[in-house]
């Protein structure tokens, strides 16, 4: 197993929140699975039993990127779906493209 990326945080009230997230390079495709493992690995703990979030960061292509927000069910049997999409894309200048980064 795999995480790109897994952000803790806390709120106000000390409850617990974990986001894990998967990036993906022009391509490349999320994998059900992988989002799913990479989730329970996390839901899995004591202290984070069901506050995870997945995202997916994928680069569409040199200037736009997509953040994916998955719902991911705690049963295997049941479908990871897309829950929500932010598309960017960055500004017009050389310094600012993907490959530059």
């Amino acid at each position: 197993m795999e995480i790109d990326d897994l952000y803790i945080a806390e709120d106000a009230d000390e409850q617990h929140y974990a986001i894990v997230g998967e990036g993906k390079g022009e391509g490349e495709k999320f994998s059900r699975n992988q989002i799913f493992r990479n989730v329970q690995a996390v839901r899995g703990k004591e202290e984070y039993p069901a506050a995870v979030k997945a995202l997916g960061i994928k680069a569409n292509d040199n200037e736009t990127f997509s953040i994916v927000e998955f719902a991911v069910p705690h049963n295997p049997d049941e479908t990871v779906e897309i829950e929500r999409v932010w598309e960017y894309s960055l500004p017009d200048s050389d310094h600012e493209r993907l490959d530059n980064f």
